[in-house]
């Protein structure tokens, strides 16, 4: 394994550890990937919860995905509610409709991350898993309150 896969598979193995030690009804697969934790269901049609590390880009990402025309309707009313969607899950995110691409997305991101010199491991663990579960306890109840 390469010394960047090993990295990742680092990443992602200590998200999952310290998942394993919260209450959030999100389960991530078993498999470590090599790349990015993604399409990580927790109880909405075609909305999907990922997490991905950019080393080139030295940032992280948590995000939301919403596909086909239902996530899109999904995306256009927590625009709507943009405010308070971002009160709720604590932070300023990046808001993208599908203009150029397959679905719509919400994205909180960390910038500077150098893994081994300003960040750790864990703490980057930490980062992910404290902010998924933002986005799971904000999105969740807005996402439910949704007419079908």
């Amino acid at each position: 394994m390469s010394e960047l896969k090993q990295k990742h598979h680092d990443i992602w193995q200590a998200v999952k550890d310290q998942m394993s030690d919260t209450k959030l009804p999100i389960k991530l697969r078993n498999n470590v990937p090599d790349g990015s934790y993604y399409d990580i269901k927790f109880g909405i049609p075609n909305a999907y919860l990922s997490l991905h590390y950019l080393d080139e880009e030295n940032c992280a990402k948590v995000m939301i995905n919403f596909r086909n025309e239902r996530g899109e309707a999904y995306f256009k009313e927590l625009l709507r509610q943009k405010e308070h969607v971002e009160t709720e899950i604590g932070a300023s995110l990046d808001w993208d409709p599908a203009e150029h691409a397959r679905y719509c997305s919400i994205v909180l991101w960390k910038r500077d991350v150098d893994l081994g010199t300003s960040t750790t491991m864990p703490e980057l663990a930490d980062w992910y898993v404290t902010w998924l579960g933002n986005f799971h306890m904000a999105l969740f109840p807005l996402l439910s309150a949704i007419p079908k």
